[in-house]
């Protein structure tokens, strides 16, 4: 394993360990200028991120939104699994294009306009999660679009990090096991280092559990979740204009 990707893995781990998401968003573009292509960066990170999603829905105390849950699952995982196996052959750039809308989905409670908009938006749950499929099997950056919808429902800290663990967890399983079904032959990444990567996600997110999420009241999270979209709008939008 390349020395610098464990420390890379440390940070994203980080964000995941607060808000559910995060590990592909900000790990892709990071192993990516370490030198690996986007299908041995989806190998690394994706058990790392499902470690965490796993040990977030063992430790959880929030409740799983048994519809939404099963909409998402429904709705997004086919299309996962068709625009990943595609992506291995062509690679496709969303940045831009999610960084606008979580930017406007930040502004939305100042601005009427949005709000409703996003309210009329998120009745067409079925189509959302559709499209949501689709960019996370081609780009990793469906999670995103999985938060802004469970920003949207406005759930509690504890809920809301748990329905974005479980939607997450399904995403990796699946990428992972259509992965292991199509074999490309260029991954060069050993179970080993996997495992070393997982094991690291684990431990940052216990020490990241115990020693800050639980001190941190709704309101402050959900005023950090809004941060986080923002940042990831801004950050996708400079992303998507350098590609």
């Amino acid at each position: 394993m390349i020395p610098e990707i464990l420390p890379a893995i440390v940070l994203v781990s980080l964000v995941q360990s607060v808000f559910g998401v995060g590990m592909l968003l900000l790990g892709i573009p990071v192993l990516l200028l370490l030198g690996l292509d986007f299908v041995q960066t989806l190998w690394v990170l994706l058990p790392a991120s499902l470690t965490i999603n796993l040990l977030q829905l063992v430790k959880a105390p929030g409740e799983i939104d048994g519809r939404f849950y099963r909409r998402l699952l429904l709705f997004s995982l086919p299309p996962i699994i068709l625009s990943l196996a595609l992506v291995i052959q062509i690679r496709l750039n969303f940045a831009l294009l999610i960084g606008t809308f979580l930017l406007l989905l930040t502004l939305k409670e100042a601005l009427p306009p949005f709000q409703a908009a996003f309210d009329r938006l998120m009745q067409h749950e079925k189509t959302y999660f559709l499209l949501t499929g689709i960019v996370h099997g081609s780009s990793g950056l469906g999670g995103l679009l999985l938060t802004a919808a469970i920003h949207h429902k406005q759930y509690g800290k504890d809920m809301a990090r748990v329905n974005a663990a479980a939607g997450y967890a399904a995403f990796a399983l699946i990428q992972m096991a259509t992965l292991l079904a199509l074999k490309p032959s260029h991954i060069g990444i050993s179970y080993a280092d996997c495992g070393i990567g997982a094991a690291t996600a684990g431990l940052v997110f216990l020490l990241v559990d115990e020693m800050l999420f639980i001190h941190l009241d709704p309101a402050s999270y959900r005023q950090g979740f809004t941060w986080f979209l923002g940042l990831s709008a801004v950050f996708l939008i400079i992303k998507g204009v350098a590609a």
